[in-house]
């Protein structure tokens, strides 16, 4: 899963943030707006985009942009 496609919805759901560069490492708290109520909008938009459920265990552990490409890739297969 391409780092630039999640980006963009990143910057989507965060559209009046101040992103930092847009890396994997980049995770939850990185600027202000990226708090729980954030977090939790920005994967409803993941799964919108993807087409995807993911369980409330996954969701739990979906901290960084990585872990959000990894668990998708995990998917594709």
């Amino acid at each position: 899963m391409k780092l630039d496609k999640i980006g963009a919805i990143l910057k989507k759901e965060f559209f009046n943030s101040k992103i930092p560069k847009i890396t994997a490492n980049l995770s939850v708290g990185d600027f202000p707006e990226w708090d729980s109520i954030g977090h939790f909008n920005f994967i409803l938009s993941i799964e919108k985009e993807f087409n995807i459920r993911f369980s409330t265990e996954e969701i739990s552990e979906l901290k960084s942009l990585g872990d959000i490409i990894d668990i998708l890739n995990k998917r594709k297969k």
